[in-house]
């Protein structure tokens, strides 16, 4: 096979990449466009590996299994030496969801295809991705795909079309990332074909070297000086929410589209080539970006808390110590063995850490010490089958509104006559549905209807919208959605109307597993800048409009509305701390501490309507029920079943351990 002249610069551009990469991990406020060193790898790879196809096609002396073989030899010994040890640590030191989570994403790496299990596990419980120990093989997973069928495109139609061919793969590919970034932007960045792209970037620049039609500015000093430019402007100034990659994926490109391009002589490219110590991170790249993650991950899902600066460098440090165990006693061992052997033996450790993974995914593979986790999560993984039986319909018996259905589910609903003056209403955020399971009981005894309203942090408070990450109003349109669902429940008139949310998480900063998340912030109009201080005002000031309007309603004076106040927070979700310690479990003074503000505004909030009249709006506080005082901690148990599915959300069968109590406050005949 032809090998390609050696270039030092791509290999301290790669450095550059990688290092990138691991800032922007490791220290996210420093150098919040570090990501951008993926896109720099894919136009370096798609450059490298195109061109020696290419030469390999015009000498004839490209073959398939030559090639194919040869990314086996070099993809393969770095990344399963990685997933082993990542495992042989894992067995020892994961809770039992760590480990099926490390099973499924194992399984999918070996077959290259985690950036498709990536995409399919994204959603609203999704937030915590960070915590996925193979979550950055999304990018491996894309260049393997690519070159999967690349080569077969090339051999069959460089003669005819030429680089015609290569610009009609680039324009495709980019039609195709434009319509995912507007239709579904997880798919315009996980998806390989929306990123093929800027490997076929790579490719054209490597056709026109191997054709010696190089693509240079005349002067390639200024060509190299400003791609230098622009990629350190990338790395400044782009950010992960400007709908990345789209067009500033563009700019990334075409910073290493310009160095490359402008050769080993241009002025930036010498420089490059001549600081060594680049250069030699470059050449460990591939299994320093293997291992930084890892490492990084296996140390949050270990202790569970944020890593200090000074944990975070020694971590880099073992990265790179890592990398150089990789490249120099396996990589290099099996790279450059000759025989068939090596491939051979490659395939089978790969097949069979995909088989292990399968096991470790199904639960049929777990160390005996994590038995006692298994009744939690076989309680989790089977929330919807238990709420099956309740046997939930649209709500289009009661003509809900277009713009509620998708997040409307009824019980035993007949129409509109039977449920008025009988049915319950929950509204609300995603707690409304956890508790959902014990109202569907209560109403299955009593012969009367239910209806959940759930929409994930969404608060039932009206007049009031949730803000996007950029602190503004415009991008959830909840005022006018809310008010549509009052108008419903005014034409529905329920004997029971429950508000339900995680209340305190519009009004003050929350953290999850050590690490602080950001604030759904409260504003009252898509024109108001929100921030924590006016999230407060307005929770302060719409929810005691909120339960003005429920009583001033003339179609709901013989409703009664009840406040559900939120039940404890753990620190961290169940799954990981079962089979721990206790220390993720708040005691009855930390849950009053937690909730005490948000507790005070819900209580002044139902005192000041209830001095107006009659005591219409009533109040849930689950504190007692889940912190007794006799108790030195919050219960997450009780009588066998587990009282939550993540860190705040009750279990559908924890729900019912408080039937009775619930009961005692529902308005009867």
């Amino acid at each position: 096979m032809t090998q390609l002249k050696y270039r030092a610069d791509i290999d301290a551009l790669r450095a550059i990449a990688v290092l990138s990469v691991i800032f922007y991990h490791f220290f996210p406020s420093l150098l919040q466009g570090g990501f951008i060193g993926v896109d720099l790898f894919f136009v370096i790879s798609g450059f490298l590996i195109s061109s020696i196809i290419l030469e390999g096609i015009k000498q004839g002396t490209f073959g398939f299994w030559g090639f194919y073989e040869r990314r086996i030899r070099r993809i393969l010994p770095a990344l399963l030496f990685a997933v082993t040890l990542t495992l042989a640590v894992a067995y020892f030191a994961f809770t039992l969801d760590q480990w099926i989570t490390l099973g499924k994403h194992s399984l999918f790496s070996m077959f290259f295809l985690s950036n498709e299990i990536l995409y399919k596990e994204v959603g609203y419980f999704d937030i915590f991705s960070e915590y996925k120990i193979f979550l950055h093989f999304w990018s491996l997973a894309i260049e393997e795909q690519f070159y999967l069928i690349w080569p077969l495109f090339l051999y069959f139609s460089i003669k005819k079309l030429g680089k015609w061919g290569i610009y009609l793969c680039i324009v495709c590919s980019l039609f195709y990332h434009g319509y995912l970034l507007i239709y579904d932007e997880s798919a315009a960045f996980y998806r390989a074909p929306s990123r093929f792209w800027e490997l076929l970037i790579g490719a054209l620049l490597g056709y026109s070297f191997v054709e010696n039609k190089k693509m240079a500015f005349t002067n390639i000093h200024l060509q190299s000086i400003v791609g230098m430019i622009l990629l350190v402007m990338s790395l400044v100034l782009v950010r992960f929410e400007y709908h990345f990659p789209g067009y500033c994926a563009l700019i990334v490109v075409l910073s290493a589209f310009l160095l490359i391009g402008a050769g080993e002589k241009a002025v930036v490219n010498r420089w490059l080539a001549q600081q060594r110590w680049l250069v030699w991170i470059g050449l460990l790249s591939y299994p320093l970006y293997l291992w930084h993650w890892i490492l990084l991950t296996m140390f949050k899902l270990i202790l569970l808390e944020d890593l200090s600066w000074v944990l975070r460098l020694e971590l880099i440090a073992l990265s790179i110590f890592m990398a150089w165990v990789s490249n120099t006693w396996v990589e290099k061992k099996l790279r450059f063995r000759k025989g068939i052997g090596v491939s051979i033996f490659l395939i089978i450790w790969s097949l069979s850490l995909a088989m292990l993974g399968l096991g470790m995914w199904k639960m049929k593979i777990y160390p005996q010490r994590m038995e006692k986790e298994k009744a939690l999560l076989e309680m989790i993984y089977h929330e919807n089958d238990f709420k099956a039986k309740y046997a939930l319909s649209s709500c289009d018996l009661l003509a809900v509104p277009a713009s509620v259905k998708p997040y409307c589910k009824g019980f035993q609903l007949k129409d509109l006559s039977s449920f008025k003056s009988k049915g319950i209403v929950l509204w609300g955020d995603s707690h409304a549905g956890s508790w959902s399971t014990v109202f569907f009981e209560y109403a299955m005894a009593q012969k009367i209807p239910v209806i959940v309203i759930s929409h994930g942090a969404f608060p039932p408070i009206l007049g009031a919208r949730r803000s996007d990450h950029h602190g503004k109003g415009e991008n959830y349109d909840q005022i006018g959605w809310n008010e549509e669902i009052f108008k419903w429940i005014e034409e529905l008139q329920p004997r029971n109307i429950v508000l339900l949310s995680r209340w305190n998480l519009f009004i003050k900063p929350w953290d999850i597993h050590g690490v602080s998340q950001e604030i759904p912030y409260l504003t009252s109009s898509n024109q108001d800048t929100a921030n924590e201080q006016s999230s407060r005002l307005v929770f302060q000031h719409q929810l005691p409009q909120t339960l003005q309007r429920f009583t001033s309603s003339d179609a709901l004076k013989q409703s009664q509305v009840m406040v559900f106040k939120t039940v404890p927070i753990l620190k961290y979700f169940i799954a990981l701390g079962v089979g721990k310690d206790l220390s993720f479990i708040p005691s009855r003074e930390e849950h009053i501490a937690d909730q005490s503000e948000v507790n005070q505004y819900i209580d002044l909030a139902v005192q000041s309507v209830n001095l107006q009249g009659q005591e219409q709006i009533k109040i849930f506080d689950p504190t007692d029920l889940f912190c007794p005082k006799s108790n030195a901690l919050c219960l997450i148990q009780f009588s066998g079943d587990y009282l939550y599915t993540d860190n705040n959300h009750i279990s559908a069968r924890g729900a019912l351990m408080f039937k009775s109590a619930i009961e005692g406050v529902l308005k009867k005949d």
